[in-house]
């Protein structure tokens, strides 16, 4: 039996997506749907026609498509109004309609949306029941939210291998990296998934401690961490150098399939990297610059976290190597260019509103992050710390 098919057959018979998922430990949120009341939804609409023809840029509103986090105008400019007017008065229909819109053009269409303001609680639970989550078969598979349209962002670290992630003090960033942490302990087994979880700020990763998919307990000095970089720039070459040349092979996909015993990806999550560099910033760059470049192959994912997006925490280089990029808010439209490299993230409202984007996406995903209570945290940490594994994937066994 191959791994995908072990995995979805585990998964019937578990009735779940992961070898532990106790999706009864997450909570249900209600969300206020006077946003979405058809009646406000009519009347946003009608304003928004009669403001744009205050300032002679004529439009019909076609129809209209609700959710919680916005409402998506379709519209059709009047012959002889462009485009270009319509965003010349995007300051003045925000002050006249109370709200933060997006103008987009779609095909032959333009989209408004008017975002809400008060952002709606999306509950883990709620993303993590989608089948978009359920189906994958990836164990990096992360429930990072839900976009303007109401559809699940789903993110796949095998795909996006290593993220940089931004945005100020409370923004929602460190409620995403629970969404992103849970969301993996639940597809896998410390034999699908190693973790070394670097906290210099000793707030945000403390919890995780004792988790059986660590490689090492939660890291906090600096010295520790590079010590840690060190083994896994070892570990890196180890699998290209012995492990992959003995089998003929050039990715951990290959090299799990021929081999008698897998491998498990490794995650590095660095939370805060500003606070970590100041020591030593060019040694610290340059080994983290070394791990992102050579780590997707082998299964090595990193995910750089940062509140201070400057350019000399967020390097050319970091950014050539890490081209999926997550922001919450920033100070600034220049906070914005350097992570994003383009303007929007300092206009995002904070509580988890967020702007993806990798590679292959010239506008990004904009959505709202998923939320965890810390309560929640609590209980399914618990559970899965008390889990009884039979094979708790020790990398030492990969050692001849």
């Amino acid at each position: 039996m191959n791994y995908n098919t072990s995995r979805i057959v585990s998964s019937i018979l578990q009735q779940s997506i992961g070898p532990y998922y106790p999706l009864n430990l997450l909570n249900e949120y209600e969300n206020d749907e006077i946003f979405t009341n058809k009646d406000r939804v009519r009347l946003l609409g009608k304003s928004l026609q009669e403001v744009c023809s205050g300032y002679k840029v004529y439009l019909k509103v076609h129809g209209a498509k609700a959710t919680n986090l916005a409402i998506h105008y379709s519209v059709e400019l009047h012959e002889g109004t462009s485009i270009r007017s319509l965003y010349s008065i995007k300051a003045e229909l925000e002050v006249h309609l109370g709200h933060q819109i997006e103008i987009t053009e779609d095909s032959s269409k333009v989209i408004i949306a008017l975002k809400n303001d008060n952002r709606p609680f999306i509950g883990l639970k709620k993303v993590m029941k989608t089948k978009a989550f359920i189906n994958s078969m990836s164990p990096l598979t992360v429930a990072a939210g839900i976009d303007m349209g109401g559809k699940p962002v789903i993110i796949d670290l095998i795909n996006a291998p290593h993220i940089l992630i931004s945005g100020t003090t409370g923004s929602g960033k460190s409620i995403f990296l629970d969404d992103l942490l849970l969301s993996i302990l639940f597809k896998a087994s410390p034999a699908d998934v190693r973790m070394s979880l670097i906290d210099p700020k000793h707030v945000e990763l403390h919890p995780y401690d004792g988790i059986p998919h660590l490689l090492n307990p939660v890291i906090h000095r600096p010295i520790d961490a590079l010590d840690s970089f060190m083994w896994l720039e070892d570990e890196i070459l180890r699998r290209y150098n012995k492990l992959f040349t003995r089998y003929n092979v050039r990715s951990i996909e290959e090299y799990n399939n021929r081999a008698d015993k897998r491998l498990p990806r490794i995650l590095l999550v660095i939370d805060e990297y500003a606070d970590l560099i100041r020591e030593s910033p060019k040694e610290m760059h340059e080994i983290i610059d070394r791990i992102a470049r050579l780590g997707r192959a082998v299964g090595v994912h990193l995910i750089l976290v940062t509140q201070l997006p400057i350019s000399k925490i967020v390097t050319p280089q970091i950014k050539a190597n890490i081209p999926c990029r997550l922001s919450f808010t920033v100070l600034d439209k220049r906070e914005s260019r350097i992570i994003l490299d383009k303007t929007g993230a300092e206009r995002l409202l904070g509580n988890g509103d967020m702007i993806f984007s990798d590679s292959g996406q010239s506008s990004g995903i904009h959505a709202q992050a998923a939320y965890v209570s810390e309560t929640e945290l609590e209980k399914v940490l618990k559970h899965i710390k008390n889990q009884k594994y039979r094979n708790n994937g020790s990398l030492e066994e990969y050692w001849d």
